[in-house]
């Protein structure tokens, strides 16, 4: 559920891109760049997650042409870091799944194992 904008394309050339799965653990880290500005691809992440169930977890602008946006669904985060530079915008989306609820306190060796 990576929600793109018009005018961002995925950049996997060089293996920028790329994702990763086991069982129900994901990752996901995805580069896009365009001409979009950071403001409306900002707004379009935000006006098009929370149709997915996605919760907005944080929206922070250190500067104009930088935007940092992070959203929940369950047991999984996403993070949107958008930045303009050189006359054109790129977005970085990572995408992991995080710990359940229910999981043992101490107990992250699924976690852990997966990701390596």
């Amino acid at each position: 559920d990576v929600v793109v904008p018009d005018g961002l394309r995925r950049i996997d050339d060089e293996h920028q891109s790329y994702s990763r799965s086991n069982g129900s653990w994901r990752r996901g880290h995805f580069v896009y760049r365009g001409n979009t500005s950071v403001a409306e691809a900002a707004a379009y992440v935000l006006q098009r997650m929370p149709q997915h169930d996605w919760r907005e977890q944080a929206n922070e602008s250190s500067e104009p042409n930088r935007r940092r946006l992070e959203f929940v669904r369950g047991i999984y985060r996403t993070e949107y870091q958008l930045v303009r530079e050189y006359g054109r915008t790129e977005m970085i989306v990572d995408y992991i799944t995080t710990l359940a609820e229910d999981a043992v306190e101490g107990d992250e060796t699924k976690m852990e194992g997966a990701k390596d």
